[in-house]
């Protein structure tokens, strides 16, 4: 999970027409979730812009996603809270798992006495009042997830790290750090790896064989976009796993990365 700035992409007008405000009223005065409309939260415009806005990946998960995502309420709608099926700041773009996990009661607060969702005990990641992700959540060598001490005693981190560690999305982050690892020890550029963080800026022709620093300048860059990016999926935990696994910042390689394709767009 890592954070997202909801800012980043515009509402769809389909969620501010004034025809929302009539099936709103519908929904509150019907019996029942079977007649909320699901043409306007499920919107093609909709959709397109969440795809965007999470870079089509699950927002729970991080796996990434195109035609098998959801659109995906954060805290479930029923008639008494009508609002929630069709706004813009509840809606996430899912996989089918996460979707359905999150529907177990233990990641639910309930309006006392009533069987109406008051909240998701969830971070939400498009949230600017909920924990970040990035800094309340960390994972160990095996890519599990842990609440950083400083958010211990936070529901929502410690029921979030819960549910990541749920065995579903944890084999993909597996399978995804295997790869990974594969592609970092074939490529062996670690120790030259090291040396070129420490330059700011960075240049290779300072370094002691030029031709080796601009090979694993090159590799940087494969790892970036192929691991590190955060349009790849289970990005957040892959920059953990790097820096916990092998002492290197993702943000080194990003740097690296944007060297890399400034001195071959100058070469060509």
């Amino acid at each position: 999970m890592r954070s997202i700035d909801r800012r980043a992409e515009t509402c769809p007008a389909v969620l501010q027409s004034s025809s929302k405000y009539f099936h709103i009223l519908k929904y509150k005065l019907s019996q029942g979730p079977s007649k909320v409309n699901k043409s306007i939260y499920g919107h093609p415009d909709v959709v397109e812009a969440l795809k965007r806005l999470f870079s089509c990946k699950c927002s729970y998960c991080e796996i990434l996603i195109d035609e098998d995502g959801i659109v995906e309420h954060f805290i479930p709608h029923c008639p008494e809270r009508p609002k929630l099926a069709y706004d813009w700041s509840n809606l996430h773009w899912a996989c089918q798992s996460c979707s359905q996990r999150k529907r177990k009661k233990k990641y639910k607060e309930y309006i006392p006495r009533t069987t109406i969702v008051k909240n998701t005990l969830l971070i939400d990641p498009t949230s600017q009042s909920a924990p970040r992700p990035e800094i309340a959540i960390w994972y160990d060598d095996k890519l599990k997830a842990y609440v950083q001490n400083t958010f211990e005693v936070n529901i929502l981190a410690i029921k979030t790290v819960e549910f990541i560690n749920d065995n579903l999305p944890a084999t993909g982050r597996l399978i995804t750090y295997a790869s990974m690892m594969r592609f970092i020890a074939e490529s062996e550029c670690i120790t030259e790896w090291k040396i070129l963080s420490l330059q700011d800026p960075i240049d290779h022709k300072i370094c002691p064989n030029p031709d080796v620093s601009l090979k694993a300048l090159r590799a940087a860059d494969r790892l970036y976009k192929l691991f590190l990016n955060n349009t790849n999926s289970f990005s957040t935990s892959m920059r953990f796993a790097l820096g916990y696994q092998l002492g290197i910042n993702a943000m080194d390689i990003l740097r690296m990365s944007d060297y890399y394709g400034i001195i071959s767009a100058s070469a060509n």
